[in-house]
């Protein structure tokens, strides 16, 4: 009986010990199992937290990749503009290299021009040194004159030399340029030229309104060519003061003798110069002129002798 209690005792004593240790383990698990939970909660925390900031990062990157995008676009834009640029420059490049040839070749033009005219104008300094040295010549060897006339001169001398300043006039004052081929070396009427030339001249350079109606054919004698041009010339000159547009009639009277009239060109009053300085003129190289004895603006140059 004894030995059943003590045996019971123990038993007792060993299930309270095993309680108790059983306890402890459930003391110890449950000490676990709550930081187990308390770390995965807070690593459920940590995961949303790292979930939500990689998701921030995510739309970050969505954001920084649309800008990017953007700017590459932007980018793309700018450099088609460039291009386009660029291109317009290179053809702007082109045409300017075109101008560039083309004045270089205008003015290698121009320098072969200045060239020519250098070449002609020494020419012309040459042939009137020729003539003047003619005309000296002539006027050295004619014979004396008597008291109250002057010494006969070489009317082909000094038609000549009236060509040449003619000539000059129409390549400084009425040719488009000056080294332009000269119309006085091929013409078959050079008196016609001259005075054609003369009404030309004042055109352009006083802006008169005149101009020349030539009515005879050419003349030959060069005596008779330098004094109908002389006084052309001045009939020209003064009526270049004229306002009204007046024409140079060029014609023969029945006798053969060159007739100059000043007319209007349009209806209008006759034309008005002063005659009196070729009342001096008498005997003149090689004619005779004679105004109108009625004042109009007529010159007859007597050639028929």
């Amino acid at each position: 009986m004894l030995v059943g209690v003590i045996v019971l005792a123990v038993a007792a004593v060993l299930l309270l010990a095993l309680a108790v240790a059983r306890s402890r383990q459930l003391t110890v698990l449950d000490s676990r199992l709550e930081a187990e939970t308390a770390a995965l909660a807070q690593a459920r925390v940590d995961h949303a937290r790292a979930t939500e900031h990689a998701e921030q990062q995510l739309t970050d990157l969505h954001d920084t990749t649309a800008a990017l995008h953007e700017t590459n676009a932007d980018l793309e834009t700018q450099v088609a503009d460039l291009e386009t640029r660029i291109e317009a420059l290179g053809a702007d490049l082109a045409d300017l290299n075109d101008e560039l040839d083309a004045g270089d070749r205008l003015a290698a033009d121009q320098s072969a021009e200045l060239a020519s005219m250098a070449i002609e104008a020494e020419d012309l300094r040459s042939r009137i040194a020729g003539l003047e040295q003619a005309l000296a010549t002539a006027r050295a060897t004619t014979s004396v004159a008597r008291p109250g006339t002057m010494p006969e001169l070489d009317p082909g001398i000094l038609w000549q030399l009236e060509l040449a300043r003619s000539e000059r006039t129409w390549r400084y004052s009425v040719a488009m340029f000056p080294d332009d081929e000269s119309p006085f070396a091929e013409t078959d009427d050079p008196l016609r030229l001259a005075v054609e030339t003369e009404s030309a001249a004042l055109r352009d350079e006083v802006g008169a309104f005149l101009s020349v109606d030539w009515r005879i054919g050419s003349i030959d004698r060069p005596g008779h060519c330098h004094l109908i041009l002389r006084v052309a010339q001045e009939m020209l000159a003064q009526a270049a003061r004229v306002e009204e547009p007046t024409v140079l009639v060029v014609t023969a009277d029945a006798k053969g003798n060159v007739v100059l009239r000043l007319l209007p060109s349009e209806e209008g009053d006759q034309p008005s110069i002063d005659l009196r300085q070729f009342e001096q003129l008498g005997s003149c190289i090689d004619g005779v002129v004679v105004p109108d004895p009625g004042g109009e603006a007529t010159i007859t140059v007597v050639t028929s002798s």
